[in-house]
């Protein structure tokens, strides 16, 4: 008498599955949020010996930005120690400070481009943005680095590749770090009032 053999069937658990992509999604996820909190813990420190450097703090600033700036794909969060910096330093000039930093750092990105080289180089967003840079390069510059969701490593390898002009590449980009980080601390100094407001009512600690 012959046996037939079942089917072996596999039980699903019904958990979900994480995939190479969305693990690796969450480990930078938790790498930037972690870094991101330890950079404003650390500027909270360091905010009492940054001021009794007097001036120098906004060239603490200035290589700060030039740092992070400098820094490809992977984002370093140096807005947010001047955000805590801001406090108690002159707006303008900080911000000021920092986007020349921040504009002299993104040189490394305009320079991978002009080699032909770096990691977003032939993507599918660099041919897009390739002959708009070609046409529309001092706004592109300044929209890419005024509007931080955008991705200012990309611009600044097209407008290498594309031979754009350094002199209008620092205006452009100093501009619109400028305009960002005035933004930014503005909003830090407001929610910082808002808390201190909130305080009163409601301590919190």
């Amino acid at each position: 008498m012959t046996t037939l053999a079942r089917p072996n069937h596999a039980i699903s658990s019904g958990a979900p599955r994480l995939n190479p992509a969305m693990l690796k999604g969450i480990i930078k996820s938790a790498i930037t949020a972690a870094v991101f909190a330890g950079v404003i813990a650390t500027a909270y420190l360091l905010l009492p010996q940054l001021e009794a450097t007097g001036n120098w703090a906004y060239g603490i600033g200035f290589l700060i930005q030039a740092t992070t700036s400098a820094s490809i794909v992977v984002p370093i969060p140096g807005m947010a120690a001047l955000m805590v910096m801001s406090q108690d330093m002159n707006l303008l000039s900080l911000a000021a400070a920092g986007a020349a930093g921040g504009a002299i750092g993104e040189l490394f990105g305009y320079w991978l481009g002009s080699q032909g080289r770096g990691p977003l180089v032939k993507t599918g967003l660099y041919r897009k943005l390739e002959p708009a840079m070609k046409r529309f390069g001092g706004a592109i510059v300044f929209l890419f680095a005024a509007i931080p969701v955008l991705p200012m490593d990309l611009a600044g390898i097209v407008a290498g590749a594309t031979r754009y002009p350094v002199a209008r590449y620092l205006t452009a980009m100093f501009a619109g770090k400028f305009l960002l980080l005035t933004i930014g601390f503005l909003a830090a100094r407001e929610f910082v009032s808002a808390f201190a407001i909130l305080d009163k009512w409601i301590p919190l600690g």
